[in-house]
């Protein structure tokens, strides 16, 4: 490229998907900024360690919308996988004006009153349920043969278990909570 020309430089807003928390984005953010954008990717409210997991998507909307005001950002993407994608639509709600385009990759698309766990086949949802009873938080920890043969059954062994290695217990909150849009 000629030096004259200026590059557009977009700034993304990834949100990560549930059992996961914000470095799940981590090789997508160094390379969009290798290829001079700007990525931010926080973690949404309940994932991690020793955090408080009564929470839902309504809170992860808004601290995502919060976490763009705060930093003044504008004319944004925002992207959200998986659960993400939950988060996305409730945070554009809050901050339209300053997201330019929101992008869903695999990401959950509610409707109003829906509710992840209500759109899983039955023997996740007792499963997911008698694991969240039996969790001294109220999480859920996908066991490695459900995360490989469902989530990612796509991916050869070592990316799956990669991708396993990263995950952190998710609150069960996330996956029954209805989402009012």
């Amino acid at each position: 490229r000629p030096a004259c020309v200026a590059l557009d430089v977009t700034i993304f807003v990834l949100l990560h998907g549930n059992w996961h928390v914000g470095s799940a984005w981590d090789g997508v953010s160094r390379r969009l900024e290798q290829l001079g954008h700007i990525a931010h990717a926080p973690t949404l409210p309940g994932h991690g360690q020793h955090v408080a997991t009564s929470v839902g998507y309504q809170e992860a909307g808004e601290a995502a919308a919060g976490y763009i005001v705060e930093r003044d950002l504008r004319d944004i993407v925002l992207v959200g996988h998986s659960g993400g994608g939950v988060a996305i639509s409730k945070a554009v709600e809050l901050i339209a004006d300053r997201v330019e385009r929101f992008v869903y990759v695999n990401g959950w698309v509610l409707k109003d009153s829906e509710f992840i766990l209500g759109l899983v086949p039955p023997h996740y949802r007792e499963l997911f349920a008698s694991m969240a009873a039996e969790s001294p938080n109220n999480t859920v920890e996908v066991p490695f043969e459900i995360w490989r043969s469902s989530f990612i059954n796509d991916a050869d062994y070592a990316a799956a278990k990669s991708a396993f290695a990263q995950l952190v217990p998710e609150p069960f909150s996330y996956l029954v909570k209805l989402v009012n849009l």
